[in-house]
């Protein structure tokens, strides 16, 4: 097993490592992976453990999560399964115990080529989602999930192609032309309604100032929603912990509404905010 970690702030980054060294007491022995993608952190940080490595930050947690991955290899050429972790993983979301108890367990359960991670789907059954020719039924939110040693030959061990991930983006400053037409059109409103119009915690109007900034998250989800896409193409199983372990999702949900009613302000504010921030891609505008 490894852990490809891809870590930009010196905020959020303890506590990724934290919840990674929670993680691995349930998965056993751990090859263990940081990318820093800014450079301060990497001359900064210091983690016993870990091998660090300096990431290009060429697309975010995904160009790190390549890197980590062909770092390994060069490493140790065995197959293994890789777990890949964003630093946002518990500061923007609740990730309780019961969390990552039903994670842990659907690690150890897949032994096909499956990709194991918490799934999104559309909430309007008839909008027609595609990118880059195919058909996108869910997308794994890319926080935290784990991709099989068969899996990743099936995607040939590449997580993203530069090309196919800016065939998606036109950018510039006009919605309408914002995504090419490798993005559905019920898929581009959705992408537009979180880049521009609330969705995202950080969302806010396409300008000329805007424009730059929004175009490279525009990129990184693209590749988030094209992994998915080109995993559900190759056929790998699909293994959501919370859908195969309905009573731990039960009883997240109900940890979470006890800590907004009864918990410090401030753990309040941090799960509501969580909750608030998931990467999620509806039909009606919602937080999930």
């Amino acid at each position: 097993m490894r852990i490809v970690l891809a870590a930009y702030s010196s905020d959020r980054t303890p506590a990724a490592l934290a919840f990674c060294e929670r993680l691995s007491k349930g998965l056993g022995s751990c090859q263990r992976i940081l990318v820093a993608n800014h450079p301060a952190l990497s001359e900064s940080l210091q983690s016993a453990g870990w091998l660090v490595i300096r990431g290009s930050n060429a697309l975010g947690e995904f160009s790190a999560w390549q890197e980590g991955l062909d770092a390994t290899a060069a490493i140790d050429a065995d197959d293994a399964a890789v777990l890949f972790v964003n630093d946002t993983v518990v500061s923007h979301r609740w990730f309780s115990a019961f969390r990552r108890w039903a994670l842990v367990r659907e690690i150890w359960c897949s032994d096909r080529p499956s990709v194991v991670g918490f799934i999104d789907h559309p909430d309007d059954a008839t909008s027609d989602l595609h990118i880059g020719g195919l058909r996108l039924p869910g997308w794994i939110s890319s926080y935290c999930f784990l991709l099989t040693p068969g899996a990743l030959r099936r995607l040939d061990h590449r997580l993203w192609d530069p090309d196919a991930v800016g065939a998606c983006v036109a950018g510039g400053v006009h919605e309408a032309t914002f995504f090419s037409d490798q993005v559905s059109p019920d898929l581009q409103r959705h992408l537009r309604w979180w880049l521009f119009h609330g969705g995202w915690y950080r969302s806010e109007p396409l300008t000329a100032a805007s424009a730059e900034r929004l175009a490279f998250k525009a990129r990184c989800v693209c590749a988030e929603l094209l992994l998915s896409a080109r995993c559900w193409a190759l056929g790998c199983e699909y293994r959501d912990p919370f859908e195969r372990h309905p009573l731990p999702r039960a009883l997240e949900r109900r940890s979470y509404s006890l800590a907004l009613r009864f918990g410090p302000p401030e753990r309040a504010r941090s799960a509501n905010r969580g909750i608030g921030m998931a990467r999620r891609l509806p039909t009606r505008p919602h937080v999930s």
